[in-house]
């Protein structure tokens, strides 16, 4: 269950014109928490891999990846150029995507309960919510940023006041202060130049 709280959080797919969930904080948890519930129980048609792939889509259409990175290496992502920038960028993206979705196994159930109003501040936000799996329960806060379109975007998740960027902060300083960016690049089928 904890992966897939991370999951629920964490670039965003683009729209022509924002849905009504994308510009209420609230809403836009609740209606990504009914798609997953749905591709998790509803879905028995489909491969694991299929359904893999559309809770990906979901995932990257309320997360930004970008900020997510950038946060999670702080001052260490302003030294890197901008083709290392966008490297770390997708290899992060790729990372938290791979680490959580190969643990999502179709016909997983939990609940999960909004409590109270999003806390609103100078154009971010914090919805907090209880998770229920079985006899586990998680205190989940989702904090969201707004942009200039109006659409809320998730950059980071809080569970049980342990926040996720935090955490990836830690393991990425130890990494940077070690060997440098090279460590952090990880080079896939689509870009197999060497890190530089």
């Amino acid at each position: 269950i904890m992966m897939f709280l991370v999951l629920m959080t964490t670039g965003g797919l683009a729209y022509a014109s924002p849905s009504p969930s994308d510009l209420d904080p609230r809403l836009l948890i609740e209606s990504r928490h009914k798609l997953f519930h749905k591709l998790l129980n509803e879905s028995s048609e489909k491969t694991e891999n299929q359904v893999r792939d559309e809770m990906r889509k979901v995932l990257t259409s309320f997360v930004d990846f970008d900020a997510v990175a950038r946060l999670s290496l702080k001052h260490y992502f302003d030294d890197l150029t901008p083709t290392q920038k966008a490297r770390y960028t997708g290899s992060f993206k790729r990372l938290i995507q791979a680490s959580y979705l190969k643990r999502l196994k179709p016909g997983s159930s939990y609940e999960m309960t909004i409590l109270g109003d999003p806390e609103l501040r100078n154009g971010k936000a914090k919805v907090r919510t209880l998770l229920k799996s079985g006899e586990a329960e998680f205190e989940v806060d989702y904090l969201l940023i707004q942009y200039l379109s109006g659409v809320w975007r998730s950059y980071d998740i809080v569970i049980d006041g342990v926040s996720m960027v935090r955490n990836y902060r830690r393991s990425l300083y130890d990494l940077m202060k070690k060997q440098g960016f090279c460590l952090l690049y990880t080079s896939d089928a689509a870009d197999d130049t060497p890190c530089v």
